[in-house]
């Protein structure tokens, strides 16, 4: 007979394959204290750390006497689905009392997933460097046992939260490994399909991101992988406000170089390729990199030129105390869609900070910058609350010194 334990996700226990839990069971006080005892296995537990982690103080008024009658309950419950013998069964669990300390112990044939999760990435921790191969069976192994954050159902419990964080840590640490081998041995599809089964688990761990993007670039799949750019680092910055690393920078460099550089092409080829992701609506948002080589280029350009180019710097002011950063970002943002309509499709913008938008207008006389700038004051006004949001905007020549762009 085979007892198995699940703990990533949602809880189980099966005997041969078949679950033994009763939907109506999954939120007892007793089934936390087996889970407790599951996860301090084998090590000696004072009753008192364990009333205190599992009962709050004001919850039952004798928590030791609650404790001996849930741990009776537990042992009868366990005798009843065959989990614990006389003792002498290979297979069964002992919870046992002794010197004053609560002690849990399993047989062989009791299996718990953490413990084969965490068996299989020491192994394969300690082979990857000699063979690669079955380092990434193990790997994989153990990362389809990863079903869910340890114990999920368990989402209040603070006494997880530790044992939670370090299985997670070794996740992710495991999907890094993996990838950094399949990356090795050019299997970038395999790349590919591990991320779209990882990605819920761990949605911003940027490591994986960037092997997945380089397996994109890899499979010629640029479009895809500009795609997932945009929306990971967009993710990122409205949750965290957080801007792309060099890492990812890098990344979006590969995305759009010439990776085709030595084919034989035409002119009205190499058009439709430079501007099929551009619709050529409304001003152009791009990238601080990128806007900071388009002034330079603008600046250059304005040595002999005899129209004046000006650099705008449009500041999102609070007028209120606590106000969310979900709200400043909202507000940025419609300031954001609103560029696009109000400034011409020559028009260059790009988000300086989580609060300010840098502009550079080019082909434009001093004169008509303040009816620029009153256009779009109002569109603001009518799109954000005023009472939360005013912004200011400044201009200035891209001829002046601008050290904090170039």
């Amino acid at each position: 007979m085979i007892i198995e334990v699940f703990t990533f996700g949602d809880f189980d226990i099966k005997i041969n394959k078949k679950s033994v839990l009763e939907k109506s069971n999954r939120a007892n006080k007793k089934l936390e204290l087996f889970k407790y005892f599951i996860a301090y296995k084998n090590k000696k537990l004072v009753p008192e750390t364990i009333v205190e982690d599992l009962w709050t103080g004001d919850e039952i008024v004798d928590p030791k006497s609650a404790l001996r009658t849930q741990i009776f309950r537990l042992k009868r419950n366990m005798k009843k689905l065959g989990l614990m013998g006389d003792g002498t069964c290979k297979n069964s669990v002992e919870l046992s009392f002794e010197n004053g300390f609560y002690i849990f112990h399993s047989g062989p044939n009791f299996i718990i997933d953490v413990d084969v999760f965490e068996e299989n990435i020491r192994f394969a921790d300690s082979i990857k460097e000699t063979d690669s191969n079955h380092a990434i069976q193990k790997y994989s192994e153990a990362l389809r046992l990863y079903r869910g954050q340890y114990l999920a159902e368990n989402p209040y419990s603070e006494w997880i939260y530790p044992i939670r964080n370090r299985y997670h840590r070794w996740y992710v640490q495991a999907v890094l490994n993996l990838m950094e081998l399949l990356k090795a041995q050019k299997r970038y599809s395999e790349i590919v399909e591990m991320y779209e089964t990882t990605v819920t688990n761990e949605p911003y761990e940027e490591g994986i991101h960037i092997f997945f993007l380089e397996a994109l670039i890899e499979l010629k799949q640029l479009k895809n992988a500009l795609s997932h750019y945009n929306y990971i680092t967009g993710r990122m910055y409205r949750e965290f406000s957080v801007e792309p690393t060099p890492a990812l920078k890098n990344i979006y460099r590969r995305i759009t170089a010439d990776h085709d550089g030595n084919r034989i092409t035409d002119l009205l080829f190499l058009g439709r390729n430079l501007s099929e992701d551009d619709k050529m609506e409304g001003a152009l948002y791009c990238e601080l990199d990128y806007f900071r080589t388009i002034y330079n280029l603008e600046r250059r350009k304005s040595l002999r030129s005899d129209y004046t180019e000006f650099l705008g710097l449009v500041s999102v002011i609070m007028n209120e105390a606590n106000i969310s950063k979900q709200d400043r970002e909202r507000a940025v943002g419609s300031l954001e869609l609103l560029l696009i309509n109000s400034l011409r499709k020559g028009d260059v913008f790009c988000r300086w900070n989580p609060s300010q938008i840098l502009l550079l207008l080019t082909n434009v006389t001093e004169a008509n910058l303040q009816l620029v700038e009153k256009r779009i004051q109002k569109r603001f006004k009518n799109t954000v609350d005023p009472k939360k949001f005013t912004i200011k905007i400044d201009f200035q020549p891209i001829t002046a010194i601008n050290p904090f762009i170039t």
